[in-house]
């Protein structure tokens, strides 16, 4: 799939009025998740709706909503990530159960940091990567140069000297080398409550953040004829077809998945977290 643009940028998308939909469903519904970051949004119908109007109009794609996810951004929380591997660049795991495109829609509804946003490595713009990426449905394992000394020196011998991160598919046996300074890198800095980015999840992408906070809601779409994935990258569906009696689409699979992962209770910096977007996203509305 290629968009018209490196991907669809849009400022002031939402309405205050949307907006505080969203807010007041995020507030009614995340002190019941037991999820650190998905969670089920209600009554928010309207902005699904505008959102696949975007699609079909701009994009020219028929999409269905899959799944929501919601990410509390503070130096705390995201000094773990910065200091992983990957720095925090991946692709979103739901592609693995989806058998064609999906989409992830990046929507910040608080933020009050000055150094905060998104990078993608889009398609479109970068074409010869994503040639030699293989297969969407198998999800990456991805080492950057600053903090994966030992990785980088068992390949030393096999990798360009100007390569700042490695893209590993196991099952496929693809060891990829990239160089930072050889892309187009789109990033998205200092977003506005009610600014979305839309962006393919097989897309290589990261948070970024430094001070402040950034209350951030990812809304997942795939394409409306996809289907759920049946190969072995999706490895739990071997599984749903032997003990799931029910039709074989996207929400009963979930449900599956949900029923054999079941949430244990939230850690005390879980609910902390879910206090401070409900206090936060309160006081904005």
């Amino acid at each position: 799939m290629t968009y018209n643009s490196p991907t669809c940028h849009r400022e002031q998308f939402f309405t205050q009025e949307e907006l505080n939909l969203i807010r007041k469903s995020i507030i009614e519904n995340k002190q019941n998740s037991q999820s650190k970051n998905m969670i089920e949004l209600k009554n928010i119908e309207p902005i699904h709706e505008k959102l696949q109007r975007l699609f079909k109009e701009e994009l020219g794609k028929e999409v269905e909503f899959l799944n929501s996810f919601i990410f509390f951004a503070s130096s705390t929380t995201m000094k773990s990530r910065m200091n992983s591997n990957n720095m925090g660049w991946h692709t979103d795991g739901s592609c693995s159960f989806v058998d064609g495109d999906c989409y992830n829609v990046w929507i910040p509804i608080y933020n009050d940091s000055k150094s905060t946003g998104l990078e993608v490595v889009s398609e479109s713009e970068n074409p010869e990567l994503y040639a030699q990426f293989g297969d969407p449905t198998e999800v990456p394992i991805i080492y950057s140069k600053e903090n994966s000394e030992e990785v980088f020196g068992f390949f030393k011998n096999s990798i360009p000297e100007d390569t700042d991160l490695i893209v590993v598919k196991v099952a496929s046996g693809l060891v990829l080398p990239i160089s930072k300074k050889r892309l187009k890198i789109d990033r998205y800095e200092n977003p506005s409550p009610g600014d979305i980015v839309v962006f393919k999840q097989s897309e290589l992408h990261r948070g970024f953040h430094d001070g402040g906070i950034r209350i951030q809601l990812s809304l997942k779409f795939r394409l409306k004829n996809a289907e759920i994935n049946k190969k072995t990258t999706n490895q739990f569906y071997k599984l749903f077809e032997t003990v799931s009696p029910e039709e074989k689409n996207f929400n009963n699979y979930q449900r599956f998945l949900e029923f054999i992962f079941p949430q244990g209770q939230l850690s005390k910096h879980g609910n902390l977290e879910n206090e401070a977007i409900n206090s936060l996203l309160y006081l904005s509305m």
